[in-house]
């Protein structure tokens, strides 16, 4: 080979290396980015399915198609539950109007403002008397020496009438009294107007809601020489305090007069033109009266005239007729035997039911595992009952099973839309709030560490006791069953896969933590029996029978609700029913042979109890903790009480199981649940019973009779006792015995405390709790009917 040849070749060769160069480099970026460009799309999807994953438990169900309530800007009602009397419409962002009063005295440094209900007002009584909830309601309250009532007509004339009747029951103590009547919008650009009058006994209010359009409203007051002094209030556009009775208390000023009755305290007059709250004050001598008339009118400037408030009477009259007319027809008291003051205890009852029914709108705060704080799901509107007034004005979910029981009777198109209301809360995940906290006047009465709600914590299913009333009483239509259904599969199916236990067919509660040594016994508030004993020791392994029961219940009733519907589920759910009936299979799970009853199974000591220890240092509280005295071993939770019949009352049990006699027996035994007063809550040989399960948490369902699991054993020994069975007979002796001694005491206590009460104290038959409460005690009066 020649040179030139060589080095010619010798160019090319280079040439060649030169090229490839660039070539490699470019290869090697576009790997890098490539690598680069997957990493960020693993990234990206692990963040948007992070996102997706903390979204769930705010993204509603069905937004798109709730149920059908009727909820509506024209349809008023007493729905501010946790108000002496609070009116408003039956949607968001509407006016609110009510009542407060106070008397022209001081204590403990301030003035007792009446408004909101508070059990620290030691009222003598306050109580709807007759309610329907659409059209009229009457209510008694007695504050001292004072007699209010309170008469409402509802959704007359595209609005409302209030007729407040004030009277003395002793005349030898003649004091003056103030009233406040308020009106307060609920939008930031909605107001309220004040007119001028020359009449004196007239007051005139119209305003504008953006959402429903222009009101007129008024006050007739009679019996003027009563009247010691009059003024009006409103505030202009200023924020206000979620109660209203603060700007009441920051407005007073003490009045000097010349009567014989002294000074008084006086609401400042201060009346600018248009405001978002406006308040009229009257201070008289009982007895008085006045009458409000509130509508929704196309004329601000026109108000009612005398003659729209001088029929009152008259209608009421016909209103509350009816009422006692429809009462009879449905629960038969009077021909059942009962006397006239038992009827009226029953009417209470019921209204009081009916007359705590509350609207709610905001947002509920929770969590789930995927948020590391609290997220606001909503907003959510809510058609409840309550439990109580005074310190339960809001929803809870598994009362609300028993509340329809009540409602449904009396009001069944109102008991639909209330579970309508309820699962239209519900979100993807299929999980229903156990309680619902609605907007500011809720979130203001409960503790803060209740106010979050976790999506892993249910509540008893007891909604599906009120559809299996509402299906056997043929008031549910196909059309809403097939409307309800999804949810309702989709509310069964988080239960069946979020609340399952270990062990094969077991379920278990979730919400209860190990560790917690201040506790006698760690709190299962999610099973709605708070403080009864469970398994000492929590463990992932335990497993609670009372929500096993719950899940066989609930799979029977969606079985016959997906017959009904002819939907292709029904025997998947028959089948699953069947599975949790069988007798045998519970029998495995949950019968102690050694104790002779069904319990629960987890890791449980026999043997623990609070104890003080031992102070650090002299200026050191010694602490209460939990002593654990003998070893906890897995097995039988051994605490007999209500779970332990919880087989027997949802009628799980076969009317030919022997163990039914066990059961019966243990239920008329006095030394564990028997008394002259209902069936208490935990047996008296129980180391549990009545006892504190912290230094300051009083017992609660460690002995106390509670009307709704009572109504619930009243119901299965009444199923026995109708069933063919060797116990049949022994059921009706009890029944008979058990339903008496309920009945007898709910209203002897009615007539001696003025109230129905949360619970009963198992040794006195005394009232407990929380009062008035007329939730699920208001399941007297199906007990009084025997309408189970």
């Amino acid at each position: 080979m020649n040179s030139s040849s060589a080095r010619s070749k010798h160019r090319k060769t280079k040439a060649n290396s030169n090229s490839k160069a660039p070539k490699t480099w470019f290869f090697n970026i576009k790997h890098v980015l490539s690598a680069l460009l997957i990493v960020f799309a693993v990234w990206f999807a692990q963040q948007v399915y992070s996102w997706h994953l903390m979204r769930l438990v705010i993204t509603p169900f069905d937004s798109v198609k709730p149920l059908a309530v009727n909820y509506s800007a024209y349809q008023w009602g007493t729905v501010k539950s946790g108000y002496y009397l609070g009116i408003k419409s039956l949607s968001p962002y509407s006016i609110s109007s009510g009542l407060m009063w106070f008397r022209n005295e001081v204590v403990e440094n301030s003035i007792p403002i009446r408004h909101w209900c508070s059990q620290g007002d030691h009222l003598q009584k306050y109580t709807w008397l007759q309610h329907d909830f659409d059209n009229f309601g009457v209510q008694e309250i007695v504050d001292g020496n004072i007699k209010l009532e309170t008469k409402v007509i509802l959704n007359e004339d595209n609005g409302w009438k209030v007729k407040v009747s004030v009277s003395h029951i002793s005349t030898t103590d003649v004091k003056p009294i103030s009233l406040v009547w308020y009106w307060r919008t609920e939008a930031e650009n909605d107001f309220v107007t004040v007119h001028q009058t020359n009449d004196m006994n007239v007051f005139y209010t119209s305003g504008h809601l953006l959402k429903s359009g222009n009101f007129s409203s008024s006050v007739h007051i009679s019996k003027r020489s009563n009247v010691l002094y009059k003024s009006r209030f409103s505030s202009g556009f200023s924020p206000q305090h979620v109660d209203l009775k603060e700007t009441v208390l920051q407005n007073l000023f003490w009045l000097q007069t010349k009567n014989e009755f002294g000074d008084i305290f006086a609401l400042k007059q201060n009346a600018d033109v248009i405001s978002n709250v406006v308040m009229y004050q009257i201070v008289a001598i009982p007895p008085f009266d006045f009458v409000v008339n509130f509508k929704m009118s196309p004329d601000l400037e026109k108000t009612p005239s005398r003659s729209e408030v001088s029929d009152f009477d008259s209608l009421l009259k016909t209103k509350q007729d009816e009422f006692d007319s429809k009462f009879e027809d449905i629960f038969h008291l009077k021909e059942k035997g009962y006397g006239k003051d038992e009827i009226n205890f029953a009417k209470a009852a019921v209204s009081n039911m009916i007359g705590s029914i509350g609207y709610f709108y905001g947002s509920s705060v929770v969590q789930s595992k995927y948020n590391e704080k609290p997220v606001k799901y909503g907003p959510l509107q809510l058609l409840t009952a309550v439990p109580s007034r005074s310190f339960f004005p809001r929803g809870f979910l598994w009362d609300e099973g028993f509340h329809n029981l009540v409602i449904s009777k009396f009001k069944p198109y109102l008991s639909v839309s209330i579970i309508n209301s309820w699962f239209n809360l519900m979100n993807v995940e299929g999980w229903i709030p156990r309680e619902v906290i609605l907007g500011r006047d809720s979130e203001a009465r409960v503790p803060q560490e209740f106010i979050v709600q976790n999506n892993t914590n249910g509540n008893p299913p007891a909604l599906f006791i009120a559809l299996k009333n509402l299906l056997d009483t043929n008031i549910l239509s196909e059309k809403q069953i097939e409307a309800l259904f999804p949810r309702l599969q989709l509310w069964f199916t988080w239960f069946n896969t979020s609340q399952i236990g270990l062990r094969e067919s077991s379920y278990r509660w979730r919400g209860r933590h190990a560790g917690i040594d201040s506790e006698l016994n760690t709190k299962t508030l999610t099973s709605g029996l708070d403080d009864y004993p469970r398994a000492s020791h929590p463990t992932d392994d335990e497993y609670h029978l009372d929500l096993r029961c719950w899940m066989a219940f609930a799979s029977k009733v969606m079985a016959e609700l997906a017959e009904k519907i002819r939907h292709p589920s029904h025997l998947m759910y028959q089948e699953n029913a069947m599975h949790l009936y069988d007798n045998n299979l519970l029998e495995e799970l949950h019968w102690s042979s050694e104790f002779n009853m069904f319990c629960d199974v987890g890791m449980h000591s026999l043997n623990v109890k609070l104890v003080k220890t031992k102070s650090s240092g002299p200026q050191i509280k010694p602490k209460t903790q939990r002593k654990v005295i003998s070893k906890p071993r897995f097995g039988c939770v051994p605490e007999f009480g209500y779970i332990s019949l919880f087989p027997f009352i949802l009628t799980i049990l076969e009317p030919t199981n022997p163990k039914l006699q066990s059961i019966l027996s243990n239920i008329r035994n006095e030394d564990l649940l028997w008394t002259p007063f209902g069936l208490r809550s935990l047996a008296k040989n129980s180391i549990y019973y009545r006892k504190y399960n912290t230094e300051v948490d009083p017992p609660y369902w460690r002995g106390a009779v509670w009307i709704n699991i009572n109504f619930l054993v009243l119901k299965a020994l009444k199923y026995y006792g109708e069933t063919d069975g060797p116990h049949r007979n022994e059921s009706v002796l009890l029944y008979s015995q058990l339903r008496s001694n309920i009945v007898n005491n709910i209203y002897k206590q009615y007539v001696k405390t003025g109230y129905i009460w949360e619970q009963y104290d198992d040794l006195t038959g005394e009232g407990k709790g929380s009062h008035p409460f007329t939730g699920w005690s208001s399941l007297v009066v199906l007990i009084m009917s025997e309408k189970f």
